[in-house]
Formats: C-alpha cells, structure tokens, sequence
C-alpha cells in the first residue's frame, strides 16, 4: 500500500486527469465527468490500512495479531474483495 491516504490518492488521480481533459472544467460534460470519476475510482483500487482492518469480522483477527497484509488467503480476503468490487465498477459502462 502506498504513502498516502486513500483520498489524497483520489484527489491527485482528479487533479492529474483533470490536467489531460482540453476541455475548460466550465464545459465538463457526461464524458468528462465520467473519465474523471474512472480515473478517482482506478486510484482507491488499493485499500488503505484502516480499510484492510476495518474488513475483518473478527475483532481478534486483526492486522496487528497476523502482521501487516500476510500472504495468507485469509489475510487477503477483505483486499482482495475490496479490488474486485472496484474492477468490475471500472469494467461497468465501458
């Protein structure tokens, strides 16, 4: 997982795209609004920590009791929902 929280990486994917669009924001229509929120959404695909930690059920099951993100299924299976919930929102509409 990256450096920085889930919403500056959201915010910096909106800035970034934002830059590419050679439309006035003024002017943004569907299209444009759709590509931005393709490119905010492609950048919260990878779940913050307290996202990770809020996944699991158990409460003594906890990042802290396995060590961050092991390799285990078990470990992955709030991430790795997590990621395909936000791939298939990608693939929607396309």
């Amino acid at each position: 997982m990256g450096s920085h929280s889930v919403i500056e990486r959201a915010a910096r994917a909106l800035m970034d795209e934002a830059l590419k669009i050679d439309v006035p924001a003024s002017e943004y229509g569907q299209a444009e609004c759709e590509q931005l929120a393709r490119a905010v959404i492609a950048a919260i695909r990878e779940p913050s920590y307290g996202m990770v930690q809020a996944g699991y059920e158990d409460a003594e099951h906890s990042i802290e009791s396995v060590g961050e993100l092991c390799d285990t299924p078990a470990d992955q299976q709030p991430r790795n929902i997590w990621q395909a919930m936000i791939d298939a929102l990608l693939e929607e509409g396309k």
